[in-house]
């Protein structure tokens, strides 16, 4: 089966000022030019299903109920990257409000204005807020950090043949990290292994294709770091 999808592409000089592009930047550094262009490409949707067998789909029945052995730690390491940078730096702008509050609720404080009650009430909303704020930016970094962990893991680490016998619905983790929990089962260094990944958010329509119930996978890491090894992120379906 085939599919069409819209790919992002990266140039690697500036159209405008023949600048080169440095580093990964998706803009053109001296004059602020674009460096993404869009094509439409056609891929062969097959080739991205897991394999299911009489076999395998026995192991999933056999595993349905079984508590896991790991909850895995590790989200989709690039993409949950990108999107809590996008976070963070929406939860820094809209810090400013409760600071702007506090300093206004001050001032009227310091002028002796006689709205003392309302500055008192405006600097605690104010106190408030930003203690949210600041506990949703701690942890924005907490994922992140988590993050980076599980790309290390995924980097020493060789795969590992595993079964799908769980797929969950949609969760969404503080910093907007949406992922779909799949249990699968694995032979870890010669252990029987059940283990609770996170896995990219296919949609509901394409979810059966890409993680099947007894659909064999490959998966990568160590301790309590565990992702598939194939990212199917990037097919944004």
């Amino acid at each position: 089966m085939k599919r069409k999808r819209v790919a992002e592409l990266f140039l690697e000089e500036c159209p405008n000022c023949g600048a080169p592009r440095e580093k990964k930047e998706s803009a053109c550094k001296y004059c602020g030019t674009s460096l993404t262009v869009s094509q439409l490409v056609e891929e062969d949707l097959e080739s991205f299903c897991p394999t299911v067998t009489e076999a395998n789909i026995r192991i999933a029945k056999e595993n349905e109920h079984r508590d896991p052995d790991i909850y895995s730690r590790a989200y989709p390491g690039e993409k949950c990257t990108r999107e809590l940078t996008s976070v963070r730096v929406i939860l820094c702008f809209f810090l400013t409000v409760p600071i702007l509050i506090g300093l206004f609720a001050l001032s009227f404080e310091a002028d002796g204005s006689g709205l003392a009650e309302g500055g008192g009430i405006a600097l605690g909303f104010a106190l408030l807020l930003a203690v949210v704020l600041v506990s949703l930016l701690g942890l924005t970094f907490f994922v992140g950090k988590q993050a980076k962990e599980a790309d290390a893991a995924m980097a020493s680490s060789r795969n590992y043949r595993a079964v799908i016998v769980q797929v969950r619905a949609k969760v969404m983790d503080p910093g907007n990290v949406i992922y779909r929990p799949i249990k699968v089962v694995a032979d870890i260094d010669g252990k029987d292994t059940c283990i609770m990944l996170r896995a990219d958010s296919a949609s509901d329509i394409m979810c059966a294709n890409f993680y099947p119930i007894g659909g064999e996978v490959e998966i990568a890491g160590c301790g309590k770091y565990y992702l598939f090894r194939k990212d199917v992120a990037k097919y944004n379906l």
